[in-house]
């Protein structure tokens, strides 16, 4: 399998979850195989607090193995002489935790054989209170929060110059599909942008902070709260 174009952002999903697995005892569990033409190479956290959490996180797992395994039986019987092994390799890192909410940032990438590269994609499971939250739960019904959030993520990445003005406008427009991924930090809400979403497959994922002053007034009562002790 050629690991090389995401060897980077592996190394960083294996860095220490320390500060939340001292906190909530969770324990990555892995799954690794090998066969003459598949690797299977994935880490996942248990052990929450909140059996909810465990549940969400499983079922992720489980939605992308049968994604990949989908895509391998579509691919059908390829010559022998083809390079490579088809493969899964999955890596988690918590991104932000408190007491009471928490963000999970999956890493997904998956090759298959004869590929110039792996395709690489992001997940992100984000949690109050152990009840799985939406985006869309964060805010005031009227708010009009996607349309700041949008201009905001648009405005940062323009400045970036890594793509074009369509491409750009296109990955950024204010629709709950470009803004699936994204998690809690101290300094607001992070947004990523999937790999070919707002530019070329050699810029990889794009990540946006949204600070906390722009989306303050439009949050629903209680969120500032649980996330911020505000």
């Amino acid at each position: 399998m050629k690991k090389s174009a995401f060897i980077g952002v592996v190394l960083f999903f294996l860095l220490p979850n320390v500060l939340w697995s001292s906190s909530t005892h969770t324990k990555t569990i892995s799954i690794k195989k090998e066969t003459a033409t598949q690797v299977t190479d994935i880490e996942y956290p248990q052990g929450f607090a909140d059996g909810n959490m465990d549940t969400a996180v499983a079922n992720l797992i489980s939605d992308a193995r049968h994604a990949f395994e989908q895509s391998v039986s579509e691919q059908g019987d390829l010559p022998a002489d083809v390079p490579g092994k088809n493969g899964l390799t999955i890596r988690y890192k918590i991104m932000f935790q408190n007491k009471r909410a928490a963000s999970i940032l999956f890493h997904v990438s998956s090759y298959s054989r004869g590929a110039a590269h792996p395709n690489n994609s992001v997940r992100t499971l984000n949690f109050i209170d152990g009840r799985f939250v939406a985006l869309n739960d964060l805010f005031q019904s009227g708010s009009h929060y996607m349309t700041k959030i949008a201009s905001y993520c648009r405005s940062v990445l323009q400045k970036k110059n890594i793509s074009d003005a369509q491409w750009l406008d296109n990955g950024t427009k204010g629709i709950p599909d470009n803004y699936k991924s994204w998690y809690f930090s101290q300094d607001g809400l992070t947004i990523v942008f999937d790999t070919y979403q707002v530019a070329a497959y050699v810029y990889g994922p794009q990540s946006v902070t949204v600070p906390r002053s722009l989306i303050a007034s439009r949050l629903s009562p209680g969120i500032k709260n649980a996330l911020w002790g505000q």
